[in-house]
């Protein structure tokens, strides 16, 4: 990814994390269940809070724009 700084341009890495570990727990239900924890990136978490959308203007964005910006080669709303 490339940015624009003033009269230059900025290439950037932009992996948001370092490292992903992935593995199961079983819940009382007998079901398996994905970790839910994800250690971003310093850098990329340094930018978030640098660049985050201000708590006195909320924005509310449709399940259909999230599927439409990660998830468009799944076909139905349900499996996304």
């Amino acid at each position: 990814m490339a940015t624009t700084v003033d009269d230059r341009t900025l290439q950037t890495n932009t992996q948001f994390m370092d490292a992903v570990e992935f593995w199961l727990t079983k819940a009382e239900n007998n079901r398996f269940l994905w970790n839910q924890t994800l250690h971003l990136n310093h850098r990329y978490f340094d930018s978030l809070q640098q660049h985050a959308v201000p708590h006195e203007k909320p924005q509310f964005v449709s399940w259909a724009a999230v599927k439409g910006q990660f998830g468009p080669e799944f076909g139905r709303m349900d499996c996304f």
